[in-house]
């Protein structure tokens, strides 16, 4: 029966039009999965961005020796050097590297929901993580503080998995979105 089924040119066009279906549905997934790919791609210039913000606002403390010399042996300092001992780099106002990490974001994000990418609300971290560099230099102990930043963007569903989806199983307007996430994390470096 299939033998016949293969060699008539019955049943060809039902066979055509499901397998046409199937390749649509396909191509149209793929087509909204790709566009949630490019838009993880930019969240993730997004929050590279904001965490390097929010890490420039640290400011460099300094420790220091203070060594007395007597020049002329008579047991009062005639001066003292000072003597560099740490740097550390340190990120004080965490309101403030806040503050600039989240304009620096907001200026790399869509800000239109007509792209159909939203940031989610509530979904953006941001930590300062003290010390996480060090490295001695020049005989001076060098300490430099990280700040990450965090957040997840859903991507709209416009074509078919959005709407079909919506259409067969009854999801609600959340459920079309895809979810991405990202973070990024900036690293201060002290030189001397």
């Amino acid at each position: 029966m299939f033998r016949n089924f293969i060699k008539d040119e019955r049943g060809m066009a039902v066979l055509f039009l499901y397998f046409m279906i199937i390749f649509l549905v396909l191509g149209v997934v793929t087509f909204d999965f790709s566009r949630a790919h490019a838009v993880r791609a930019r969240l993730r210039t997004a929050v590279d961005a904001a965490a390097l913000a929010g890490v420039m606002t640290a400011r460099a403390q300094c420790e220091y020796d203070y060594v007395p010399i007597d020049e002329d042996g008579d047991g009062v300092p005639d001066r003292i050097e000072q003597k560099l001992k740490a740097v550390h780099m340190s990120v004080y106002d965490k309101n403030r590297a806040d503050k600039d990490a989240g304009e620096t974001y907001g200026k790399n994000m869509p800000k239109s929901n007509k792209w159909g990418v939203r940031t989610e609300p509530g979904s953006i971290k941001s930590d300062v993580i003290p010390d996480t560099y060090y490295k001695e230099k020049k005989g001076v102990h060098c300490y430099g503080d990280s700040y990450a930043y965090e957040a997840v963007a859903r991507v709209k569903a416009f074509l078919m998995s959005g709407a079909l989806a919506g259409w067969l199983v009854g999801v609600d307007e959340k459920e079309r979105e895809i979810p991405v996430k990202a973070k990024g994390t900036a690293q201060v470096v002290p030189t001397l």
